[in-house]
């Protein structure tokens, strides 16, 4: 499946992408935002 034009304003949501990849990985993506910004030296 190759991603339509609009492909390039969804960059900005890495979770939309993920969640084509992996439901499952969308979850701990979404974990990994608030993580991330409460400690940054995981990311």
């Amino acid at each position: 499946m190759k991603r339509p034009p609009t492909g390039r304003r969804l960059s900005r949501h890495a979770n939309a992408s993920v969640d084509r990849i992996d439901t499952p990985t969308r979850i701990v993506a979404s974990a990994s935002i608030p993580s991330r910004t409460k400690m940054p030296k995981s990311a």
